[in-house]
């Protein structure tokens, strides 16, 4: 499979037949850190992927800052709820939260329910090592979820609530 902006792409494992890996790529969102994109995929979806991408690719490190509050609020409720006294560190400000947080691969994929393409930025966390973090744009360019890696695309998936009522975050139960 090929796709505009992130080239050849080679399946990681025959066993998965609708899932592909790119070579690393730059991604300015993230301050250029290349990283792999997995897309799963049958194919038939390649222009909406292509798509998604291009408007993923063209978000620049300014939009970190719509999402740092959301981060945040994932750090404080993490840590007020795991009471954990061998946490060595504070994050005592929004501004300091992307210091804690590696981000390791890009996935991508759509959603059933709606049809649409969702990238899902994943990373490790300083705070929770066991689970990390995802941050999830729809189409690319529309901040639709931040929350621990659970595999779900919207928070309306991860607690079988309707579409309406849909949040890019609405705490954590850890």
């Amino acid at each position: 499979m090929e796709l505009k902006n992130l080239g050849n792409l080679t399946r990681p494992d025959e066993r998965y037949q609708n899932t592909w890996q790119s070579e690393p790529v730059a991604v300015p969102f993230l301050d250029h850190l290349k990283l792999r994109f997995i897309v799963e995929s049958n194919g038939e979806d390649i222009e909406e992927i292509n798509k998604a991408v291009d408007e993923f690719l063209k978000l620049n490190p300014d939009t970190r800052s719509r999402i740092t509050p959301h981060l945040y609020h994932l750090y404080e409720d993490f840590v007020k709820s795991v009471n954990d006294p061998d946490l060595d560190f504070t994050i005592s400000s929004e501004s300091e939260v992307w210091r804690y947080i590696t981000s390791t691969e890009i996935i991508i994929r759509k959603r059933p329910e709606n049809n649409q393409i969702y990238v899902q930025v994943l990373a490790e966390c300083n705070w929770d090592m066991e689970h990390g973090i995802q941050i999830v744009f729809k189409n690319g360019n529309q901040l639709s979820r931040v929350s621990e890696q659970d595999g779900h695309l919207t928070h309306s998936d991860a607690f079988d609530v309707p579409d309406s009522e849909d949040r890019i975050y609405n705490g954590v139960n850890w």
